[in-house]
């Protein structure tokens, strides 16, 4: 997963500016948020932490289908920083 996001950083960013929609599907949870696949950015990988989930911090289940808004681009891990505002 790691290698795939690497692979697609720049394209990424390019395409998801601060303040983007951005969806997905959640591919692992962790205690600290969830990490999902960019539909618009096959190869791209995104975190929403725990703090910018609706619905007080609950996290998505696996393969749930999310939107949100890109907040920054983490160039150290190549993650998109989004705030998620609906889960399906």
């Amino acid at each position: 997963m790691a290698e795939r996001a690497r692979a697609t950083w720049d394209v990424a960013v390019t395409r998801l500016p601060v303040g983007a929609r951005i969806t997905g599907s959640v591919v692992a949870r962790q205690p600290f948020g969830v990490f999902f696949a960019v539909d618009e950015v096959p190869g791209a990988l995104a975190l929403a932490e725990v703090t910018s989930l609706p619905g007080g911090g609950e996290l998505p289940v696996l393969s749930a289908r999310v939107t949100g808004e890109v907040l920054g681009h983490r160039h150290e891990n190549h993650q998109i920083h989004v705030r998620v505002t609906r889960v399906d």
